[in-house]
Order: C-alpha cells, then sequence, then structure tokens
C-alpha cells in the first residue's frame, strides 16, 4: 500500500506540479545555489549530506574550516533560496561534522 506522501509525490510529479514545501525542492533549490557560489572551490567536497526539516536544513560536513566559510555566508544562501523558491520556507541552516 502506498503512503499519501508518495501519492501526493506522484501526483505532483505526472502534472509537473512544483510544490514549494516539498523537502526535495528545497535542497535541490539550496544544492544549485551552493553551485553557483562554490563551483571551483574544494569545499563542495567536504559537504557529504543535506537534510531537510522543519524549516532548517542540516549540512552535514567532513571538516570544520568548511563551517567557517559557509557561516559568514548563511544569510545570503537563505535568501537566495527563499527567492528562488518563492516563499519563505528555509529558516536556518545547521552545520554538523561528521567523519569523512
Amino acid at each position: 500500500m502506498k503512503s499519501l506522501r508518495d501519492a501526493i509525490k506522484n501526483l505532483c510529479d505526472q502534472y509537473a506540479i512544483r510544490r514549494t514545501d516539498d523537502p526535495d525542492a528545497v535542497i535541490t533549490s539550496l544544492k544549485k545555489e551552493l553551485d553557483k557560489r562554490y563551483k571551483k572551490s574544494p569545499i563542495r567536497d567536504f559537504i557529504k549530506d543535506l537534510t531537510f526539516k522543519r524549516n532548517k536544513i542540516v549540512i552535514s560536513v567532513t571538516h570544520p574550516a568548511v563551517i567557517q566559510e559557509m557561516e559568514g555566508m548563511k544569510e545570503r544562501i537563505i535568501k537566495a533560496v527563499n527567492d528562488d523558491l518563492g516563499e519563505k520556507l528555509l529558516l536556518d541552516i545547521v552545520f554538523k561534522i561528521v567523519p569523512s
């Protein structure tokens, strides 16, 4: 039996409806923004995982220097993602260090 979430996702895919509250849309928008800002930078290699939960994204990184670099750009990244989605869905970015 399909879950309600899967059924809604299938309908949105079938009719090409873009849901702004879809976690995949928020993560895709963030990835696009990170590619713009850090395309030629080795920072992208240290980012391991992105998870969206309750209006915040948790970025798992393998090196603390990446957190320092991205912490300064955090507000601009949040604004750019929200502008791309057309709605204020992303409120915070949290960083977590994970083993490589």
